[in-house]
């Protein structure tokens, strides 16, 4: 069963790469969604695909190789 969630990461994420990171962890995983800039500094992303998928993937995320995340917001 496919799932859907939207998080934000909070921290320092933007001009570092994270969101070139994020699709490149999507690309090894079978996931999809999108990534995108917001105006607040942060970083929304909606990612679709099995829970264990979801949470790989968010686990990744959550150490990119450049910037830091400090807080994901998922709904």
């Amino acid at each position: 069963m496919k799932t859907r969630i939207r998080v934000v990461f909070i921290g320092r994420v933007q001009g570092v790469c994270f969101r070139y990171h994020t699709s490149e962890v999507a690309r090894s995983l079978p996931i999809t969604g999108l990534v995108r800039n917001l105006r607040d500094g942060t970083v929304e992303a909606e990612i679709q695909g099995k829970p264990e998928g979801i949470e790989t993937a968010l686990s990744a995320m959550h150490e990119p190789p450049i910037g830091r995340v400090q807080k994901i917001q998922s709904s």
